[in-house]
Parts: structure tokens; sequence; C-alpha cells
């Protein structure tokens, strides 16, 4: 199965996964990491550049580029995230 992009608006994702994909972000964009008090938001996330996209059996893989054109991501499943 094709995977298909997804608008970061339209998605819920849960809270403990959000986190982690700021964690994630944060090691891979230093100045990410030095800004105190950030939440994972849609508007955060689309900011620094992250994609969104679904895969078979409903996972949903967030990625970015980082500083140095490395690449980070994440793979959520089907139970931790949802449609607005």
């Amino acid at each position: 199965m094709r995977r298909r992009d997804v608008d970061l608006e339209l998605l819920v994702i849960d809270d403990s996964m959000a986190q982690r994909w700021l964690e994630a972000l944060q090691r891979e964009l230093p100045w990410l990491a030095s800004c105190a008090g950030v939440k994972p938001s849609p508007s955060l996330l689309k900011a620094v550049g992250t994609k969104a996209y679904i895969s078979s059996g409903n996972l949903l893989e967030l990625s970015s580029e980082g500083s140095f054109g490395s690449r980070t991501s994440i793979v959520i499943d089907g139970e931790n995230w949802s449609w607005r």
C-alpha cells in the first residue's frame, strides 16, 4: 500500500506520542532544545517541517529533516492517533 500524505491539522496525536516526537525533534534541532517550555502543537510541528503519512495497518509516520540534513521519524500505531 502506498503511503498517503496527511495535513497535521487533521490529526489528534496522543499526548505521550506527541511529547515523544518533540523529544526526537529536540535531539535533531539544538535550537529547539534550548527553548524553554515548548509544547507539541500542530503549529510547532509545521514550523519545524514535520510531515505526516499514513501507511498500511493504520500506522502514522511523522518525519522531519534536521539541522544538517539528517532525518528523524517515528511511527505511531492506530491506537495513539485519530482524525479531528
